[in-house]
């Protein structure tokens, strides 16, 4: 089974534009919907409650991607280690429910949460049930683009039936909830059809898997909590209003993040699979091309994001979001750090074993930015959250490189960067013009993002950016092909 790293790049990108299209359609009506208060509740209800899905999970995914990968071809190997590492998260799963069962009942805070935290604590059997980690193994990416498809039509028609007043709060959560309830129950019925049926096991070979999984797990949590532990204080220090204006800024920019890294999670098993087969060569004309790459588009969607942050907001959310203004600039800077330690991490550090040097990263990085929060959230609120966010991304950044420079050839990364640069400055330049001459914010936005797509795209072709013109040359080669061909 040898899929295009292409198509399937396209079909995750298509994937994360279904989910930012979906959160464009949801964010705007919920958040008017709810109010900053009921937005807030939920928001930190979910916040909790992804400590727990977290914990569950103990970091199977990417290990169990990592390592299914490279013997993936061999069904008996494979489904010996299926088996093991589904064994391990449903007994993960059962330690998980408990611990959330007892912080509900011991802390009196979070009982004015407990409904919300029950139907979002639901997601936890079904993504263990699920076992979306095997469709990544097998690079199944047209089947799970379908399925977010089906997945988020059902989503959508439930939101706009039953979530209509502010007090219905806890349907949003049943409508949140259902995006992973029902995309597990799918694939629970396909998985087991396609490829393989995962049993519980218990054998001495559990043993094996531990020690690594905890290692991502633990690196897992502490991205967590530079990423969730924001939300949390808020609401502890501030009031669940605050957290929902923070809400939209970090939602606009988590969505656009995902977006971009999709070429990254996409790539992991084709990584792993080359550094299996010690394909070394291979293995480095993808780091560059995918570093190359990824900032080719994430430089762009930061500065699109700085430029226009009041107007979005305005546009999704409405005028009682507008503080969230500053955060969400400062959150857009810190989407280009974000990137690059997401791709060092799962497109370097995971593939090369070194998950003891992601811990470490990540602790430091989880550490500064609990202790920023203690300190710049009671200062300067959510603004105070965001900086530290951006703090926690460049700390990531930098230890990561740090750990893995040995691996990177940082000047065949950079090679070539220049094509990008002018491009850039086009599209810093065109925000300035359209945001002075265009007053309505709808229009604003799509004026902007037109035209900077538009010149982007044309300069980087002029200038003969390695990647994009090479890409572009074989779309229009295939074009060609296809049209000789009638």
């Amino acid at each position: 089974m040898n899929k295009s790293i292409k198509i399937n790049a396209i079909l995750n990108a298509i994937r994360q534009c279904i989910s930012i299209l979906y959160g464009i359609f949801t964010i705007p009506y919920v958040s008017r919907i709810l109010g900053n208060d009921g937005y807030g509740k939920i928001n930190f209800s979910i916040s909790l409650v992804n400590y727990f899905i977290l914990f569950a999970g103990l970091g199977i995914s990417t290990y169990a991607v990592r390592e299914g990968a490279r013997i993936r071809n061999n069904r008996k190997s494979l489904s010996k280690f299926v088996n093991e590492i589904f064994s391990i998260n449903v007994i993960s799963s059962i330690v998980s429910y408990l611990m959330l069962f007892f912080l509900c009942i011991s802390v009196n805070m979070l009982q004015k949460y407990e409904d919300i935290i029950f139907v979002l604590s639901i997601q936890i059997l079904f993504i263990t049930l699920g076992t979306e980690w095997i469709n990544i193994i097998f690079e199944d990416y047209l089947y799970t683009t379908i399925r977010v498809i089906i997945v988020y039509i059902i989503s959508f028609a439930i939101l706009i039936l039953f979530v209509k007043k502010p007090e219905d709060y806890l349907m949003y959560a049943v409508v949140v909830a259902s995006n992973k309830i029902i995309a597990n129950v799918i694939n629970l019925v396909y998985i087991r059809r396609k490829y393989i049926r995962p049993r519980i096991v218990i054998n001495t070979q559990l043993k094996k898997h531990i020690i690594p999984l905890m290692v991502l797990f633990f690196n897992a949590l502490t991205i967590s909590i530079y990423v969730d532990s924001d939300k949390t204080m808020l609401s502890l220090f501030k009031s669940d209003s605050v957290t929902g204006v923070y809400s939209v800024a970090v939602n606009i920019y988590v969505v656009v993040k995902t977006l971009v890294n999709a070429m990254t999670g996409v790539a992991l098993p084709r990584l792993s699979k080359y550094l299996g087969e010690n394909n070394q060569c291979a293995y480095n004309i993808m780091i560059s091309k995918m570093f190359h790459a990824l900032l080719m588009v994430v430089i762009p969607c930061s500065i699109g994001l700085f430029f226009l942050s009041d107007k979005i907001i305005l546009v999704l959310s409405g005028e009682s979001y507008l503080s969230g203004t500053l955060a969400m600039k400062i959150l857009s800077i810190a989407l280009v750090f974000g990137t690059i330690s997401y791709c060092i991490v799962y497109a370097v550090m995971i593939p090369h074993k070194m998950e003891n040097k992601c811990f470490i990263a990540s602790v430091t990085s989880a550490v500064c930015n609990v202790l920023f929060n203690l300190v710049l959230i009671p200062m300067y609120s959510l603004n105070g959250a965001a900086i530290t966010t951006l703090i926690s991304e460049v700390v990531v950044v930098g230890m990561s490189y740090s750990f893995c420079r040995s691996y990177i050839n940082i000047r065949k990364v950079f090679d070539g960067i220049h094509t990008i640069i002018i491009p850039n400055i086009s599209v810093i330049f065109i925000c300035i013009v359209v945001r002075y001459m265009v007053s309505e914010n709808y229009l604003c936005i799509i004026l902007s993002c037109v035209l900077c797509v538009g010149v982007y795209f044309v300069l980087l072709f002029v200038l003969k950016d390695s990647v994009f013109y090479s890409f572009a040359m074989k779309v229009f080669k295939q074009i060609k092909f296809s049209e000789c061909k009638k």
